[in-house]
């Protein structure tokens, strides 16, 4: 019997580039002279809350699937979404879930009037556990990219508003 595994999919490399007496014609410039850091800063801050609004998709269909599997799997002669210790879990996955859509849309606010977000810090204290974003990154992995897949955090927000 043979074992097969996923494909690895593409993703972006960081590396450090140091350039020393390197020097490029002025209209090569993009953005404003001095100003290489924070624009690099700026970003790396849109792309962690676009990655922070698709962590929430996944997440809510992660929310979604065991709401719809508590609802059907029967035990004891009723679903067992009617245990309590189900009802429980259900409803801290419910709260986890909706405190990091709202600390992304606030991050997302943030950024757009100009105040330092910091995303990552504030997912590390809701979810102090690697393992749920672990799964998060590696259903996004397999799947490509479940949920809220739009190429800016303004248009992932909104979409996050409306559902």
């Amino acid at each position: 019997m043979s074992m097969q595994t996923e494909p690895e999919l593409p993703g972006i490399e960081t590396v450090e580039m140091v350039y020393v007496d390197h020097r490029l014609p002025a209209d090569a410039l993009l953005g404003a002279a001095g100003r290489g850091l924070p624009q690099i800063l700026s970003v790396l801050e849109v792309g962690r809350i676009n990655i922070a609004a698709r962590a929430v998709g996944v997440a809510r269909a992660a929310f979604d699937a065991a709401l719809s599997y508590a609802q059907q799997r029967v035990t004891t002669r009723k679903p067992i979404a009617q245990h309590h210790a189900i009802q429980l879990k259900l409803g801290d996955m419910a709260t986890g879930l909706e405190a990091a859509r709202l600390l992304t849309v606030s991050a997302e606010e943030r950024r757009q009037a100009g105040l330092r977000c910091d995303v990552e810090a504030g997912m590390a204290k809701l979810f102090p556990s690697e393992t749920a974003l672990e799964l998060a990154t590696e259903s996004m992995r397999i799947h490509g990219g479940i949920g809220y897949t739009t190429s800016s955090p303004s248009s992932a927000i909104s979409a996050m508003r409306r559902s």
